[in-house]
C-alpha cells in the first residue's frame, strides 16, 4: 500500500454515482469540495470548506451527479470507483420516506395524536461482521434529518457501537446530521449498561438490555407527532448465528420493527423472511466493494480509541478529564450477574431466580484496576431496579490502594460523582493519553 507523502493538492473528478475512496495514512488528510455536490456517509460536504481527517480513517466521498474534490496530505490507495451500492441505499430511504408521509397524511388535526398503529417506519439493519451496517445506518439517519425528520437512532452493537463506550446499548434522538469528522452528537443519548463487548458473554442480560432500551425508545417515540412519524433506525452487531440470530428476532420483536435491511447474507434473509411476521418488509442490499474485513486486533484498537475519545475527546474537540480518589466506603461497586447455586443447595421446591441478571455487590480488590464503571443517576439504590436504569456516564479505575482503602478514578466530570453506586464493567482501558 502506497502513501502519498507530498503536500501538493491533488484533484479528483467524480462523475455521476462515483465514490472517491482512500485511507488516511500516518499523516492527516485535508479534503475540499471545489465543485459540484458530494457527501460523506449521508452528510453533505460544504463547497470550499476544508475538512481535515486524522490518521487511520477510511473515507468514501460520494457524488450523485458530479464533483471535483481536492486532497492534501498522506492518503493511501486513493481511487475513484463507479461500483457503489449508494443508489440502493437511496431507494431504502425513499421507501422509508413514503411510510413517513403516509403517517403525516393521517394527521387530520393538531389535536389528534399518533398512536401505536400510526407511526413512522421502524427499521433494523442486519448482516455479518464488516459489511457496513453502521455506515448504512448513518447514511439513512442523515438522509432522514436532511428530509426534515427527527428519527431515533438505536445502536445495539455492544462491541463496536457509536453512541457510548463499548459494553453498552443506546439510543440517540437526532435533530441534525452527523458531523463529517466527528460523527454523531451524543450529548442527548440514552445509555443502558451491559458490561461486555460480546452479547454471548451474558446473553440473558443482553436480551434484558434490549427490552429495557426498547421500552425507553417506545416512550420517547410517543412524546411528539414528529418523533413518532420519523421512526427508528437500528444498528445491530455482526453475530447472526444461533443465539445471535435469536437476538436479532428478539430485537425485531422488542422494537416492533416493520422493516429489515439485510446486507449480503442470503441465508439470513430467508430465515428472517420465514420467522418474522408477514407484515415485516425485508430488503436485501449489497455491501460496498470498498469495505475490507477488520482483524481482531483492529477491533480491539477501535474499542480502545472509543474509550479514549470518551475521556479525552476526539481529533477536533479535546477534553480534559479529571482524576480523583474515592475511599472504599464512599462508593458501592456492584455488578450484574452472579454465580449460579447448584440445585442441591436450594431448599426443596424452591426455584432459583435468574442469576445472570441479578444485581450483586462487589468487594473492591486489585482486580478491578483499569475496569470501567457505570455511574448511576442520583437517587439510585442497590437493588434490581439498577437492571433497568440508564447510566449517566462512565469512570475508569486507574489505581487501587488496598493499604489506604482508596481507588483513583478517571472521570469526564470533577468530583463529586452524582451517585455513589457504580456498576462494574468487564471492559478495560489502560489510561494513556498518548493514544490517538
Amino acid at each position: 500500500m502506497t502513501t502519498t507523502k507530498n503536500t501538493e493538492p491533488r484533484e479528483y473528478k467524480l462523475g455521476s454515482d462515483n465514490e472517491l475512496r482512500f485511507v488516511v495514512g500516518s499523516d492527516e488528510v485535508t479534503v475540499e469540495l471545489l465543485d459540484g455536490r458530494a457527501e460523506l456517509f449521508g452528510t453533505e460536504l460544504i463547497r470550499n470548506k476544508r475538512y481535515t481527517f486524522p490518521p487511520g480513517r477510511v473515507i468514501a466521498i460520494y457524488a450523485y451527479e458530479f464533483a471535483t474534490i481536492e486532497l492534501v496530505g498522506g492518503d493511501e490507495s486513493t481511487y475513484v470507483s463507479d461500483n457503489t451500492p449508494m443508489r440502493s441505499y437511496l431507494q431504502i430511504h425513499t421507501y422509508l420516506e413514503k411510510q413517513r408521509e403516509k403517517v403525516y397524511q393521517n394527521l387530520t388535526s393538531k389535536r389528534q395524536k399518533l398512536g401505536k398503529q400510526r407511526r413512522g417506519p421502524r427499521l433494523l439493519i442486519a448482516g455479518s461482521m464488516d459489511v457496513g451496517k453502521s455506515t448504512i445506518a448513518r447514511i439513512l439517519c442523515n438522509y432522514a434529518v436532511r428530509s426534515c425528520r427527527t428519527p431515533i437512532y438505536v445502536d445495539i452493537d455492544v462491541g463496536q457501537g457509536s453512541i457510548s463506550v463499548p459494553g453498552t446499548v443506546g439510543a440517540l434522538f437526532l435533530e441534525k446530521t452527523a458531523d463529517v469528522i466527528t460523527g454523531y452528537d451524543t450529548k442527548s443519548s440514552l445509555t443502558i449498561h451491559y458490561g461486555y463487548t460480546s452479547p454471548s458473554a451474558n446473553f440473558d442480560l443482553y436480551l434484558s438490555c434490549l427490552k429495557t432500551l426498547a421500552d425507553f425508545v417506545h416512550r420517547k417515540s410517543m412524546t411528539t407527532d414528529e418523533v413518532n412519524a420519523s421512526g427508528i433506525i437500528i444498528n445491530t452487531c455482526g453475530w447472526v448465528d444461533k443465539q445471535g440470530y435469536e437476538s436479532l428476532t428478539k430485537a425485531a420483536e422488542e422494537f416492533e420493527v416493520d422493516t429489515v435491511v439485510i446486507i449480503e447474507h442470503e441465508r439470513l434473509y430467508h430465515n428472517l423472511k420465514k420467522d418474522l411476521p408477514s407484515l415485516v418488509t425485508i430488503h436485501k442490499v449489497s455491501k460496498s466493494s470498498g469495505i475490507e474485513p477488520r482483524s481482531r486486533d483492529m477491533r480491539a484498537a477501535a474499542r480502545t480509541n472509543a474509550i479514549h475519545n470518551y475521556f479525552y475527546g476526539d481529533y477536533t474537540h479535546k477534553l480534559c478529564p479529571h482524576s480523583f480518589p474515592l475511599p472504599f466506603d464512599s462508593v458501592i461497586v456492584a455488578k450484574i450477574g452472579a454465580e449460579a447455586l447448584p440445585d442441591s443447595c436450594l431448599p426443596f421446591g424452591m426455584k432459583l431466580e435468574n442469576c445472570k441478571t441479578k444485581v450483586v455487590k462487589m468487594n473492591i480488590t486489585p482486580d478491578v484496576k483499569d475496569h470501567l464503571l457505570a455511574v448511576m443517576p442520583p437517587g439510585s439504590v442497590l437493588d434490581q431496579s439498577l437492571l433497568t436504569t440508564p447510566c449517566v456516564g462512565y469512570v475508569v479505575i486507574t489505581n487501587v490502594d488496598m493499604d489506604n482503602k482508596i481507588i483513583h478514578v478517571l472521570s469526564p466530570q470533577p468530583s463529586p460523582l452524582p451517585c455513589n453506586i457504580l456498576l462494574f464493567s468487564d471492559v478495560t482501558f489502560i489510561d494513556d493519553n498518548n493514544i490517538v
